[in-house]
């Protein structure tokens, strides 16, 4: 079916119209209302935030609380999802009930209230315990996005599976995990924006001493210098893009890699 340009055009104007403004003025000086004078270019905003020690260390631990956070997110909800898509049992709806809660409640007083179990396990005010934390608005999303693509796959490609290879990890790698790509790509992309904009439960449990970007966010939001404060957005809006491409290229290499050992 072909889509109606009025929904493309729409489509553009909606996503990437805003990147691209965003684009242009990380680039030009301090304008005022109304002025679209753009020839006077410049890479202060980018040189400013890249020379920021605090910024950098921001960047590389953000990088790597995300990155643990989408692969526990991923391994926890594929478990879940499975078990919540194909299996029965009395007392299931209480559980959903259960993993879905921090939808329903408010996320804040789930955080106060672990935060006092984090602090006697001794991971407060550490990366671990952020990691953790990230996890409670994480989790149910991708639990629900993974059941619904586990229910659409169905369970007769992995019996076939079995019956073509009988092993656990064959018919996982070659048949299932690709096969479910799709919702993966989604979980990937949606976590990587939930765990980038925790601001709050970040500080909470972080304690101060672990800085993420989404911490030193405000400072720069509050410069009147809107060139390095739309650089600093810019650099902040690319890294979904960033962890999507690159959990794109993990995939790929993974399932070539298994595909040509365990089928040549």
């Amino acid at each position: 079916m072909r889509t109606p340009t009025n929904i493309w055009f729409f489509a553009v104007l909606g996503s990437i119209f805003p990147l691209l403004l965003l684009v242009w003025k990380s680039f030009t000086g301090f304008l005022t209302f109304g002025e679209l004078d753009v020839s006077d270019w410049t890479i202060r905003g980018y040189r400013t935030i890249f020379q920021d020690v605090l910024l950098i260390e921001a960047l590389w631990t953000t990088i790597y609380i995300t990155f643990l956070v989408i692969w526990i997110t991923l391994v926890c909800a594929f478990l879940a999802g499975r078990v919540l898509a194909f299996k029965e049992w009395k007392g299931k709806s209480a559980i959903e009930l259960l993993l879905f809660s921090p939808l329903l409640l408010p996320v804040i007083a789930i955080a106060i209230g672990l935060q006092i179990i984090l602090i006697k396990m001794g991971i407060a005010d550490t990366i671990l315990g952020v990691v953790i934390i990230h996890l409670l608005p994480t989790l149910p999303y991708a639990i629900t996005m993974m059941r619904s693509g586990m229910e659409r796959m169905g369970q007769k490609w992995r019996e076939q599976g079995m019956l073509l290879h009988p092993s656990n990890a064959r018919t996982l790698f070659l048949i299932e995990l690709p096969m479910l790509l799709p919702t993966i790509r989604s979980i990937v992309f949606l976590t990587t924006v939930i765990s980038l904009s925790q601001y709050a439960l970040t500080a909470i449990i972080g304690g101060g001493n672990v800085i993420t970007l989404a911490l030193i966010f405000f400072p720069y939001a509050n410069s009147i210098d809107d060139t390095m404060v739309t650089a600093f957005a810019l650099l902040f809006a690319l890294l979904p893009i960033f962890f999507f491409l690159l959990h794109e290229l993990l995939f790929r290499i993974l399932f070539s890699t298994l595909k040509k050992r365990w089928l040549t």
